[in-house]
Parts: structure tokens; C-alpha cells; sequence
């Protein structure tokens, strides 16, 4: 991890919940209602963030600039009918 900086990259933090899952028996240990989840590997609710956060680190971000892309059509493609139905004389009041 870069101490220098206060941003923190995913994969660090992914990284630093999986050793310290293993760190098990501490007093935040006592009573987390998940204790019955932990095994040989540590920490359930250590090891599942970390699980978590490894997904979202996956996520590909051209997924968002595909959909973004897609509804400004779709509001194109609206504002296009609109017109069309406000110059036939029907208002122009789709949703």
C-alpha cells in the first residue's frame, strides 16, 4: 500500500481483509453474530467483504458507458415522438 497516499486501491484493501480474517479470536470476535460462519480460514465477515469487493473490483466499466449511451438514444427516440405526436395534434404526452 502506498503510505503517502490516502487513496486506497481495492486490490490493497481486498488484500489487507484476507490477512486480517485470519487475525480471528480478537474482542470484536465476541458476539458478531456471525462467528458460526468462521472456519480454519478466518473471519467469515472479513473473508465475504473481501469476496464482495473482489466483484465489484471485476465490474467492467464499459458496461456503464454502453447503458448511458443507451438510454440517451432511448431519450432522443422520445423527445423524437413527442414532436411527431404533438404535431398530429395528439398532445405529445407519452411517458
Amino acid at each position: 500500500m502506498d503510505k503517502n497516499n490516502d487513496d486506497i486501491e481495492i486490490d490493497d484493501i481486498i488484500q489487507a481483509l484476507r490477512r486480517m480474517a485470519t487475525e480471528t479470536g480478537s474482542l470484536n470476535c465476541l458476539g458478531c453474530g456471525h462467528e458460526h460462519n468462521c472456519s480454519l480460514r478466518g473471519c467469515a465477515v472479513l473473508m465475504e467483504a473481501a469476496e464482495k469487493l473482489g466483484q465489484l473490483n471485476t465490474f467492467d466499466r464499459t458496461h456503464s458507458y454502453t447503458m448511458l449511451k443507451r438510454i440517451n438514444t432511448l431519450e432522443t427516440e422520445n423527445e423524437l415522438l413527442r414532436g411527431a405526436l404533438a404535431s398530429c395534434g395528439q398532445g405529445g404526452s407519452i411517458s
